[in-house]
């Protein structure tokens, strides 16, 4: 069970530290014409960069403590900012009848990595 909330966490902590800095380094008149990224048309570029942001910081709070043990308490807070993320996503996507089957993953796979961290934190 160990191995699996390892790779659980690095691959949760990798993907949004990839989605936000997608968010940050794209510029926003090219980002609101790619594919699967047209709900950003309803955020302003700023908001866009926020997001961009709390999702690499999240990501990083998540893989750092595998790499420094005495860091795991972030595993508590960058997982419900996961899921939090995640669930604003949804309803955003769900505002513009966009399939939500990605955001839904995510959440799960971030709700399992607090439950599974649960001993780790003391949560």
């Amino acid at each position: 069970m160990r191995i699996a909330r390892i790779i659980l966490q690095a691959l949760l902590g990798l993907a949004f530290m990839f989605f936000g800095f997608m968010k940050v380094s794209t510029p926003y008149a090219d980002m609101i014409t790619m594919e699967g990224m047209m709900w950003a048309q309803d955020y302003t570029a700023t908001q866009v960069l926020i997001i961009g942001v709390v999702e690499l910081i999240a990501g990083l709070a998540t893989v750092l403590p595998l790499l420094l043990k005495r860091w795991s308490n972030l595993i508590p807070i960058s997982t419900l900012a996961f899921m939090a993320l995640m669930g604003g996503a949804a309803y955003t996507h769900i505002q513009r009848d966009e399939p939500i089957v990605i955001n839904i993953v995510l959440f799960v796979v971030a709700a399992l990595v607090f439950w599974l961290n649960r001993r780790q934190t003391g949560a």
